[in-house]
């Protein structure tokens, strides 16, 4: 009565094939999913990172156009004492004109230090 039986064609050897199979085909899915699971963290620090830059970039840019604006101010001022009269004083267009084209060039230069994307 030693025989086995023919009815259940499935042996050991089958039953642990079929193991190793679902394991490696649950360990790929796994591998996958946390793969995905980094990109998406990685792109979301990215993205946290390039707002912080942006938002850096346009603290110094309107630091750099204050300090544009200050330095002709004090220039101005300058000028007029130079000239013995009140901070406030009128200056002769062809001054006014080269004053505001150097303005417009340091502003410009802080565009270009600190573009905004």
């Amino acid at each position: 009565m030693g025989l086995k039986s023919e009815k259940n064609p499935i042996n050991r050897t089958h039953i642990w094939v079929a193991i190793i199979i679902g394991a490696a085909i649950f360990g790929y899915g796994m591998l996958n999913f946390i793969s995905k699971e980094n990109e998406r963290t990685n792109q979301a620090e990215i993205q946290r990172k390039e707002q912080e830059a942006k938002k850096s970039n346009a603290i110094l840019l309107e630091t750099c156009l204050n300090e544009a604006d200050i330095r002709m101010n004090n220039s101005w001022k300058d000028l007029c004492k130079a000239k013995g009269l009140k901070e406030d004083c009128l200056q002769p267009l062809d001054l006014v004109e080269i004053q505001d084209k150097r303005l417009t060039e340091l502003k410009g230069a802080c565009f270009k230090k600190y573009p905004q994307n």
